[in-house]
């Protein structure tokens, strides 16, 4: 993805490529048929994360969302004074340690909505390690539990 959001030109022309070069196979042997499919349901697979991929770049929380949380977190802040407590230097500290969890918590929703760029990124070894990791306990399709 780039930092415009659009689609990689080069990974599509490869993926392109890879399904005209799968597709050119003969498949006069039942075995190569077989292979020649199982690797078109597999590019099919890689085209359809892709494309959610980049739906779930796009997508995210609406922008009257964004605004309404920090009318209300401004609104929170503000209210006691608005609603004529006395101003103190530990009403001032509360309310500024309150100011500090909540824009932590508006923080973290904003990098939650976009889960590929930001401060929580997932490197890709580590990603790649906990799929090896959830192959290695998840059952076989043909394995009977019980």
């Amino acid at each position: 993805m780039d930092r415009d959001g659009s689609l990689s030109e080069a990974a599509q022309q490869t993926l392109d490529s890879l399904r005209t070069t799968v597709s050119a196979v003969p498949t006069a042997d039942t075995v190569v048929a077989d292979s020649r499919a199982d690797a078109v349901d597999g590019l099919d697979r890689v085209a359809q994360a892709r494309q959610d991929r980049a739906v779930d770049v796009r997508e995210g929380l609406p922008g009257f969302l964004y605004i309404a949380l920090i009318f209300g977190t401004v609104m929170l802040l503000l209210s006691p004074a608005l609603s004529g407590v006395g101003v103190t230097a530990r009403s001032i500290a509360m309310i500024g340690l309150l100011g500090v969890v909540v824009g932590s918590a508006l923080l973290q929703i904003h990098n939650l909505d976009h889960p590929f760029s930001g401060g929580n990124l997932v490197s890709r070894e580590a990603y790649e390690l906990a799929v090896t990791r959830f192959q290695q306990i998840a059952p076989s399709p043909g394995a009977r539990i019980g």
